[in-house]
Protein backbone atom coordinates (compact mmCIF):
# COMPACT_ATOMS: atom_id res chain seq x y z
CA UNK A 1 0.00 0.00 0.00
CA UNK A 2 3.37 2.61 0.70
CA UNK A 3 4.55 1.88 -2.38
CA UNK A 4 1.38 2.71 -4.58
CA UNK A 5 0.95 5.99 -2.68
CA UNK A 6 3.74 8.16 -3.97
CA UNK A 7 2.60 7.01 -7.71
CA UNK A 8 -1.03 7.95 -6.74
CA UNK A 9 0.39 11.23 -5.13
CA UNK A 10 2.28 12.07 -8.58
CA UNK A 11 -0.70 10.88 -11.02
CA UNK A 12 -3.36 12.60 -9.25
CA UNK A 13 -2.43 16.47 -9.71
CA UNK A 14 -1.30 15.38 -13.03
CA UNK A 15 -4.86 14.36 -13.58
CA UNK A 16 -6.43 16.58 -12.29
CA UNK A 17 -4.40 19.76 -14.28
CA UNK A 18 -5.86 17.60 -17.62
CA UNK A 19 -8.90 17.50 -16.73
CA UNK A 20 -8.90 21.31 -15.66
CA UNK A 21 -6.99 22.18 -18.99
CA UNK A 22 -9.31 20.23 -20.70
CA UNK A 23 -12.32 22.23 -19.43
CA UNK A 24 -10.90 25.40 -19.76
CA UNK A 25 -9.98 24.27 -23.36
CA UNK A 26 -14.04 24.23 -24.16
CA UNK A 27 -15.29 27.01 -25.75
CA UNK A 28 -18.64 27.88 -27.27
CA UNK A 29 -19.79 29.53 -30.66
CA UNK A 30 -23.20 30.81 -30.77
CA UNK A 31 -25.54 30.45 -33.85
CA UNK A 32 -24.89 33.67 -36.10
CA UNK A 33 -21.42 34.08 -35.15
CA UNK A 34 -17.56 32.86 -35.78
CA UNK A 35 -15.05 32.38 -33.05
CA UNK A 36 -11.35 34.16 -33.91
CA UNK A 37 -8.55 32.11 -32.42
CA UNK A 38 -5.51 33.93 -31.03
CA UNK A 39 -2.55 32.55 -30.09
CA UNK A 40 0.15 34.96 -27.98
CA UNK A 41 -1.01 37.93 -30.07
CA UNK A 42 -1.50 36.77 -33.69
CA UNK A 43 -4.54 35.33 -35.43
CA UNK A 44 -4.23 31.63 -35.80
CA UNK A 45 -7.71 30.55 -37.04
CA UNK A 46 -11.60 31.02 -37.15
CA UNK A 47 -13.69 28.51 -35.90
CA UNK A 48 -17.48 27.85 -36.52
CA UNK A 49 -20.81 28.07 -34.41
CA UNK A 50 -21.02 25.22 -31.77
CA UNK A 51 -18.40 23.56 -29.05
CA UNK A 52 -14.70 24.17 -30.03
CA UNK A 53 -11.92 23.20 -28.48
CA UNK A 54 -9.10 25.38 -28.31
CA UNK A 55 -5.50 24.58 -26.70
CA UNK A 56 -5.24 25.97 -23.46
CA UNK A 57 -2.53 28.79 -24.53
CA UNK A 58 -5.01 30.26 -27.02
CA UNK A 59 -8.37 32.75 -26.60
CA UNK A 60 -11.02 32.95 -28.38
CA UNK A 61 -13.39 36.51 -29.15
CA UNK A 62 -16.24 35.93 -31.47
CA UNK A 63 -18.02 38.04 -33.83
CA UNK A 64 -21.34 38.31 -35.12
CA UNK A 65 -22.21 37.44 -39.29
CA UNK A 66 -25.54 38.41 -38.72
CA UNK A 67 -26.79 41.90 -40.14
CA UNK A 68 -25.70 44.65 -38.11
CA UNK A 69 -28.58 47.40 -38.38
CA UNK A 70 -26.44 51.34 -37.94
CA UNK A 71 -28.68 53.75 -37.36
CA UNK A 72 -27.30 57.02 -37.87
CA UNK A 73 -30.35 60.20 -36.54
CA UNK A 74 -32.48 60.09 -33.68
CA UNK A 75 -34.75 57.39 -33.96
CA UNK A 76 -36.41 57.72 -30.44
CA UNK A 77 -39.51 55.64 -29.67
CA UNK A 78 -39.19 53.25 -32.40
CA UNK A 79 -38.88 49.34 -31.05
CA UNK A 80 -35.39 47.76 -32.06
CA UNK A 81 -36.39 44.91 -34.28
CA UNK A 82 -34.86 41.38 -34.49
CA UNK A 83 -31.47 42.59 -36.01
CA UNK A 84 -28.38 43.82 -33.81
CA UNK A 85 -28.82 47.31 -33.72
CA UNK A 86 -26.00 49.75 -33.61
CA UNK A 87 -26.64 53.84 -33.24
CA UNK A 88 -24.19 55.64 -34.73
CA UNK A 89 -23.71 58.85 -34.93
CA UNK A 90 -26.12 62.16 -36.42
CA UNK A 91 -25.88 63.01 -40.17
CA UNK A 92 -25.98 66.93 -40.33
CA UNK A 93 -25.01 68.00 -43.85
CA UNK A 94 -25.65 70.95 -46.02
CA UNK A 95 -27.80 71.41 -49.45
CA UNK A 96 -26.64 73.30 -51.93
CA UNK A 97 -27.11 76.76 -50.88
CA UNK A 98 -25.76 76.06 -47.52
CA UNK A 99 -28.82 75.29 -45.62
CA UNK A 100 -28.67 72.49 -43.07
CA UNK A 101 -30.29 69.06 -43.74
CA UNK A 102 -30.24 66.56 -41.01
CA UNK A 103 -30.61 62.54 -42.06
CA UNK A 104 -32.25 59.96 -40.25
CA UNK A 105 -30.60 56.51 -41.89
CA UNK A 106 -30.37 53.04 -41.60
CA UNK A 107 -27.49 50.96 -42.87
CA UNK A 108 -27.57 47.13 -42.52
CA UNK A 109 -24.05 45.24 -43.45
CA UNK A 110 -23.20 41.53 -43.53
CA UNK A 111 -19.77 40.20 -42.95
CA UNK A 112 -18.60 37.31 -45.46
CA UNK A 113 -18.23 34.35 -42.67
CA UNK A 114 -15.17 33.19 -44.47
CA UNK A 115 -13.77 36.90 -44.11
CA UNK A 116 -13.93 37.71 -40.37
CA UNK A 117 -10.52 36.34 -39.68
CA UNK A 118 -9.06 38.48 -43.01
CA UNK A 119 -11.26 41.51 -41.83
CA UNK A 120 -9.73 41.00 -38.10
CA UNK A 121 -6.31 41.17 -39.73
CA UNK A 122 -6.63 43.86 -41.76
CA UNK A 123 -9.21 46.19 -40.21
CA UNK A 124 -9.12 44.74 -36.39
CA UNK A 125 -12.41 44.32 -34.44
CA UNK A 126 -13.58 47.39 -34.07
CA UNK A 127 -14.69 46.99 -38.30
CA UNK A 128 -17.70 49.01 -38.02
CA UNK A 129 -16.41 52.30 -36.64
CA UNK A 130 -13.28 52.52 -38.82
CA UNK A 131 -15.14 51.50 -42.12
CA UNK A 132 -18.97 51.98 -41.85
CA UNK A 133 -19.70 54.77 -39.96
CA UNK A 134 -17.28 57.71 -41.67
CA UNK A 135 -18.72 56.19 -45.04
CA UNK A 136 -21.88 56.64 -44.52
CA UNK A 137 -21.59 60.01 -43.26
CA UNK A 138 -19.27 61.18 -45.94
CA UNK A 139 -21.29 60.22 -48.48
CA UNK A 140 -24.42 61.55 -47.48
CA UNK A 141 -22.66 64.97 -47.02
CA UNK A 142 -21.25 64.18 -50.30
CA UNK A 143 -24.78 63.35 -51.65
CA UNK A 144 -27.11 66.20 -50.02
CA UNK A 145 -24.80 69.07 -51.33
CA UNK A 146 -25.60 68.69 -54.75
CA UNK A 147 -28.95 69.58 -54.43
CA UNK A 148 -31.04 72.62 -53.25
CA UNK A 149 -32.66 72.35 -50.22
CA UNK A 150 -36.19 72.20 -51.88
CA UNK A 151 -34.91 69.00 -54.03
CA UNK A 152 -33.46 67.09 -51.00
CA UNK A 153 -36.96 65.24 -50.18
CA UNK A 154 -38.15 64.66 -53.70
CA UNK A 155 -34.89 63.13 -54.60
CA UNK A 156 -34.62 61.02 -51.31
CA UNK A 157 -34.58 57.23 -53.19
CA UNK A 158 -31.72 58.99 -55.54
CA UNK A 159 -29.62 59.90 -52.53
CA UNK A 160 -30.39 56.49 -51.23
CA UNK A 161 -29.60 54.87 -54.13
CA UNK A 162 -26.20 56.51 -54.83
CA UNK A 163 -25.16 56.19 -51.27
CA UNK A 164 -26.09 52.35 -51.18
CA UNK A 165 -24.56 52.03 -54.30
CA UNK A 166 -21.37 53.45 -53.14
CA UNK A 167 -21.00 51.80 -49.97
CA UNK A 168 -21.21 48.57 -51.83
CA UNK A 169 -18.35 49.62 -54.02
CA UNK A 170 -16.35 50.61 -51.09
CA UNK A 171 -17.24 47.99 -48.80
CA UNK A 172 -16.81 45.12 -51.11
CA UNK A 173 -13.07 44.37 -50.77
CA UNK A 174 -13.86 43.69 -47.24
CA UNK A 175 -15.88 41.31 -47.73
CA UNK A 176 -18.94 43.36 -46.22
CA UNK A 177 -22.16 43.15 -47.92
CA UNK A 178 -24.23 46.05 -47.82
CA UNK A 179 -28.25 44.49 -47.64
Amino acid sequence: VRRGLPVLLVIMPIGAWLAISLVMSLRTVNAGEVGIVYQFGSIVSQRNEGLVLIAPWQSMTTESIKVHRFRFGSFDGEAPEAVEIIDAADISSFSAENQDVFIKATVNVRVDPAAVQQLYRTVGSKWAAILVQPRVLNFFKEETVRYTSTDIAPRREQIRVSVRDRLKQELAPYSITVE
